[in-house]
């Protein structure tokens, strides 16, 4: 792994002069998840001046200055923290859960351990499958793989979400209890308003991610 200082990069209309890069092999996950081509990732520091909405229905990222972008949409506006990574307030079966918002991440909800064993979530829970959940720049994540009654996020609720119960090892974090990923944040169009510190949901067509070969 490398880092270096002094790049200038270009995403559209976005330019950052000086911009931090870190090299990192992207060739296992390219060919892991099936890419014909992955040079790299964009990161919130080139991002961070502004309001970002993912269109999941039309593929689509759109781009507005943070200082101008207002909304008058009928979506839910869900209060974000930064520690990193953004992080939301949610429910999983009723016990409070601070989650990450991966929009890398393909699963729709993974748990971390410290969190699945204080509540012992996995006790007594059918069906139960283990397999290759996804792949990351340390390699492949297995995991335990089941189903949560049900996770809400304001007045949001979705059940029965297929949600993915890794050990410790893979993801050894303790300040938050889980992410939510691309798998179940595609059922909304989302838009990460910077300024105010909020992300708003917006409902589309599209159904969260079902598990392939599970029989969940």
């Amino acid at each position: 792994r490398a880092q270096s200082i002094g790049y200038n990069m270009e995403l559209g209309f976005i330019k950052k002069k000086n911009a931090q890069v870190v090299g990192i092999p992207l060739g296992p996950i390219k060919n892991y998840i099936g890419f014909s081509r992955l040079d790299g990732t964009y990161g919130k520091d080139l991002l961070e001046d502004y309001a970002i909405k993912i269109d999941y229905e039309k593929n689509m990222l759109e781009f507005t200055a943070k200082d101008l972008f207002k909304y008058n949409g009928k979506g839910e506006k869900v209060p974000f923290e930064i520690d990193g990574h953004y992080v939301i307030n949610a429910m999983v079966e009723g016990l409070p859960v601070k989650l990450w918002v991966d929009t890398g991440d393909r699963s729709n909800l993974t748990l971390f351990e410290t969190f699945v064993k204080k509540h012992q979530l996995l006790k007594n829970r059918e069906p139960i499958i283990y397999n290759i959940t996804g792949h990351g720049v340390g390699g492949p994540i297995p995991a335990k793989v089941s189903r949560v009654a049900s996770l809400r996020i304001g007045s949001m609720i979705v059940n029965h979400v297929v949600t993915r119960f890794p050990e410790h090892k893979y993801f050894p974090y303790d300040e938050v209890d889980g992410t939510i990923g691309t798998g179940l944040l595609k059922s909304w169009n989302i838009t990460f308003d910077k300024k105010r510190e909020e992300i708003i949901f917006e409902s589309n067509t599209l159904a969260p991610q079902n598990y392939d070969r599970s029989g969940l």
